[in-house]
């Protein structure tokens, strides 16, 4: 079976000629068209007080360099989050030496709001992961591997869990039903409060819809990275043709799951219709009285 950067890199000649027959935009360019999505998204779990809640989602960063370095830090700064959420590969195991740009991406998130950081299969590859977790705590981060956080924030107070790569040493699945029971515990006015849930893999969704978290903030896809024109991905780790969870959002159950298509490349530094992106998620009130 061929890994991710083997496909990936073979996977480069046929996008190549695909964005030779129809688009002047090269592969090495697109990797620095950094884009805004956002997301506005109706939850009747979401009490009232929270109405409003601006929520960044910066996925798979992989240590990146952008040519603009103003350019991430535009983009946070235009979205005026109230959290900030970094799911899973904030590094690169292929190029552990990066970490000072993955730190920086620390440092601004911090500075910027609350920021929850859970790690990646590519941290989980590391020989020295458990460094790279105490520094990104070290820069003010908090660092959630089978662990939660209450967070105040506008009018009222939220969840944020964090579970790390499912083939990370422990009981993954128990891990997940741990964390959703031990919300119940937590204080927020008598009632169960809103869950968050970092979790780099969006495949393990029915988890997540079976433990009952409200929304899920997701990556790993890299929304396919080298795609066709249209978008249409050529590979998704984890993932079988027809491929399920690529980008967007996906609800099930109550559960609502934000998927993006990260800022960083793995395996090849390009991007084919594809473009890397800051991920933006409003959520509003639909019917709680908080």
């Amino acid at each position: 079976m061929l890994t991710r950067r083997q496909f990936i890199g073979a996977a480069v000649g046929a996008a190549a000629a695909a964005g030779a027959a129809g688009s002047g935009v090269g592969m090495s360019a697109e990797a620095q068209n950094l884009k805004l999505t956002g997301y506005e998204l109706a939850l009747g779990s979401l009490p009232a007080g929270l109405d409003g809640l601006r929520i960044v989602s910066l996925s798979d960063f992989h240590g990146k360099r952008f040519d603009d370095e103003s350019a991430l830090p535009g983009l946070i700064a235009r979205c005026a989050p109230d959290l900030i959420a970094l799911p899973g590969d904030l590094l690169d195991r292929h190029h552990p030496e990066a970490l000072p740009r993955a730190l920086g991406l620390v440092d601004l998130c911090v500075a910027t709001a609350p920021t929850c950081y859970v790690p990646g299969n590519h941290e989980n590859g590391l020989a020295n992961r458990e460094d790279v977790y105490r520094a990104v705590a070290g820069h003010g981060a908090r660092v959630l591997i089978y662990d939660q956080e209450l967070v105040e924030c506008r009018n009222g107070s939220l969840v944020v869990s964090g579970v790390p790569d499912p083939v990370a040493a422990g009981d993954w699945a128990g891990g997940v039903k741990s964390l959703a029971r031990a919300e119940d515990a937590l204080p927020d006015g008598g009632r169960r409060p809103f869950s968050i849930l970092l979790s780099h893999r969006p495949e393990r969704f029915a988890a997540y819809v079976e433990a009952g978290f409200d929304l899920v903030l997701s990556g790993h896809s890299h929304a396919g990275q080298i795609c066709l024109p249209g978008g249409i991905p050529l590979y998704i780790p984890n993932q079988s043709p027809p491929y399920r969870y690529v980008k967007g959002v996906y609800q099930e159950r109550g559960t609502t799951m934000v998927v993006s298509a990260g800022l960083g490349e793995t395996g090849v530094g390009l991007r084919a219709f594809c473009p890397p992106e800051v991920v933006l998620v409003t959520l509003r009130s639909a019917g709680a009285d908080g």
